[in-house]
């Protein structure tokens, strides 16, 4: 299925859960709420909206490296930090916000979360 939302909302919802703004998230800073934001964006954009390595890049003006190393950390991360899969649920549930009632795969994905931590 095709995702019924676009990429603003995601970077919507990453800056509010990460309390940072538009201009930060695409921003060359590294401060570490900053990248782990960019990391979660990234996370979402190649996993959720099905964006190549390349799209993303280019959307945050890095290099592919950058994309892929972003996308292998969280992966990697997951399966240490709990508190990652809680934020990944938490920022799913923000995206919910903006589905069209057909777009069954979030919310699915959305599901499992939840029911994992249950």
């Amino acid at each position: 299925l095709k995702k019924l939302f676009d990429m603003e909302k995601l970077t919507k919802v990453i800056c509010e859960n990460y309390n940072i703004n538009t201009l930060e998230l695409f921003s060359n800073k590294r401060n570490s709420n900053i990248v782990k934001a960019r990391q979660m964006f990234i996370y979402f954009a190649y996993n959720y909206y099905k964006k190549n390595v390349s799209e993303i890049a280019k959307k945050l003006k890095k290099n592919h490296a950058t994309v892929i190393y972003s996308i292998n950390k969280i992966n990697s991360e997951m399966n240490i930090y709990k508190d990652i899969i809680n934020q990944i649920g938490v920022i799913l549930k923000d995206l919910n916000s903006f589905l069209i009632p057909n777009d069954v795969d979030l919310l699915q994905m959305t599901n499992n979360y939840s029911k994992s931590f249950i």
